[in-house]
């Protein structure tokens, strides 16, 4: 098959999965939410050419979605999971006999930080803000992508990060970033969750431009240590679902503060 056809077909597929998860209900969106826990940390744990064994990077992967599933439920299992994995991850490291031990140890808690609690931050996000809030934040990173792309490709000349990504150019960046203020304005009008007007949803337009493309940046980062193009191959034509959900990681738990911030004002 065509890799543009490939591509086109399994992207449908994946926004298609996350519209109706999220439209769902909780019960679909925590599912979601675990799967990309689960695959998120796998795909991590193989960028970081982990060398731990197996029991260990299964307590890093069972406390991660620990973490990401209680924003849906309650807080007790992220508090929980919070206190107990730097302490008994530590001591894993105690009995690891590889040379790598320390930075696999480091490297797992980089993990636990980066998936976990962006992953719980939308789960709160989800259940304070509501879903139609939840769904403007994919559509507003999607169409970051697209006006970045459709810009970038056009009249980009300037290099946002070449040593990460040398395609990204600063006028694929402000190209994005007008997609992202005009949509997240239009969603303002209509009041979308605490985006309740025009002025709050040019803003929160504004911090998910800029937090999807460092998110983007730093996946990057990732993979440019590992030597590889792709975070894994679990979306045919896409990569790995690292590689589609890199900018939610950072844009999720500024979402949150967003949302808590709207609380009192």
């Amino acid at each position: 098959m065509n890799n543009l056809i490939l591509r086109a077909i399994s992207g449908a597929v994946y926004v298609a999965v996350i519209v109706l998860a999220i439209l769902g209900g909780s019960l679909w969106m925590s599912l979601l939410v675990a799967l990309m826990a689960i695959a998120g940390v796998y795909e991590y744990q193989k960028l970081s050419a982990n060398r731990c064994p197996w029991p260990v990077k299964a307590f890093t992967m069972v406390l991660t979605l620990a973490l990401a599933l209680s924003g849906f439920y309650m807080n007790l299992p992220a508090l929980v999971a919070l206190c107990l994995f730097p302490v008994v991850r530590c001591c894993f490291t105690l009995a690891d006999r590889n040379d790598t031990a320390l930075r696999d140890t480091a490297g797992d808690t980089l993990c636990f930080l980066y998936i976990g609690v962006a992953l719980f931050s939308l789960g709160r996000t989800y259940e304070m803000a509501g879903s139609y809030f939840v769904l403007l934040l994919f559509v507003l990173i999607w169409l970051n992508d697209t006006g970045a792309y459709l810009t970038g490709s056009r009249f980009g000349r300037t290099r946002l990060c070449e040593r990460l990504s040398p395609k990204k150019s600063w006028e694929g960046f402000w190209g994005g970033m007008v997609f992202c203020v005009v949509a997240g304005a239009i969603a303002g009008h209509f009041g979308v969750g605490p985006v309740r007007d025009v002025f709050s949803g040019a803003l929160f337009g504004v911090a998910v431009s800029i937090f999807s493309t460092m998110g983007d940046l730093f996946e990057s980062a990732l993979k440019r240590h590992a030597g590889v193009k792709d975070s894994g191959n679990l979306i045919p034509g896409h990569g790995g679902l690292l590689d589609r959900i890199d900018s939610l990681l950072f844009v999720a738990p500024v979402s949150l503060l967003f949302v808590l911030f709207s609380c009192y004002i």
